[in-house]
């Protein structure tokens, strides 16, 4: 199933302005917050519009570090001390229009994509990010990314995992 066009950085014939998704935080970060972050390089944001540039889904990446003595020992891996390399999912969000009708996950393998494609670029070993909620936590469960200790909101996904759940979308017929 193809929803939208393309994946693509957000540009001049992306129409954010009438994006909205509903959900209070994610909207007024892109109100408040995003042009400040996308000019101070804190994030890169990422698009799914529609042909007519329309944006249907959104999600952000920054690079990340998570200090090993956040992990679990079993997700250290044997490395400690040191820092593990990761990507960031910050924002991620559905145009509210679509919301309920299972294309989240359509949108979440558009993000784990781009972290993959990245990550055989630059090295990062996870895919860390923040559920907004206790929902979430479970839903993000079902793909895989697991709570770090002490901070279940705070979840990470090995970058194997995440080549791993692509594999699995892709063998599957639309």
């Amino acid at each position: 199933m193809k929803l939208w066009d393309e994946r693509a950085l957000l540009s001049d014939r992306h129409d954010l302005a009438s994006f909205t998704c509903g959900e209070p935080a994610i909207d007024g970060w892109l109100e408040r917050n995003c042009a400040r972050y996308l000019k101070m390089g804190l994030c890169a944001l990422w698009v799914c519009p529609d042909a007519s540039g329309q944006i249907l889904g959104l999600f952000t990446l920054s690079s990340h570090m998570i200090q090993a003595d956040t992990l679990s020992r079993n997700q250290q891996g044997g490395v400690t001390g040191v820092g593990h390399p990761a990507i960031l999912l910050g924002q991620v969000a559905l145009h509210s229009d679509l919301r309920g009708k299972g294309l989240g996950t359509l949108l979440l393998l558009e993000a784990l994509a781009q972290c993959v494609e990245f990550a055989s670029g630059i090295g990062a070993r996870f895919i860390v990010l923040d559920a907004l909620n206790d929902a979430l936590v479970s839903y993000y469960a079902r793909f895989g990314f697991r709570s770090v200790p002490n901070d279940p909101r705070r979840m990470i996904m090995p970058m194997k995992t995440a080549r791993a759940r692509l594999d699995e979308a892709l063998s599957v017929p639309l």
